[in-house]
């Protein structure tokens, strides 16, 4: 099922069919680096190589944060409220 649905991918895409003779050599391999020695293994500073993921890795960390501060101030809030703990909880959670 696999072989077909990838050749059926590499129709579409006008590329070179799968065969199982490709897949043999994975077997031996212990290592992903063994295959593609070439290729680096990227690290939390490539986030800021381009402009525009510098832009997008930024923007995700200061909406992140401001989830992360709006719930955690509202958690250790939630006594001053008036209802029960759980109550509390259940509303919170929820909002």
């Amino acid at each position: 099922m696999a072989f077909f649905t990838l050749n059926k991918m590499a129709k579409v895409n006008n590329r070179q069919e799968i065969t199982h003779e490709d897949f043999a050599d994975l077997d031996h391999c212990e290592d992903k680096h063994e295959l593609h020695p070439e290729q680096k293994s990227l690290g939390v500073l490539d986030l800021f190589k381009f402009k525009s993921i510098r832009w997008t890795s930024i923007s995700g960390a200061i909406v992140f944060f401001g989830i992360q501060a709006m719930y955690y101030s509202s958690t250790l809030n939630q006594g001053s409220v008036g209802f029960s703990k759980l109550t509390n909880q259940i509303l919170f959670g929820v909002g």
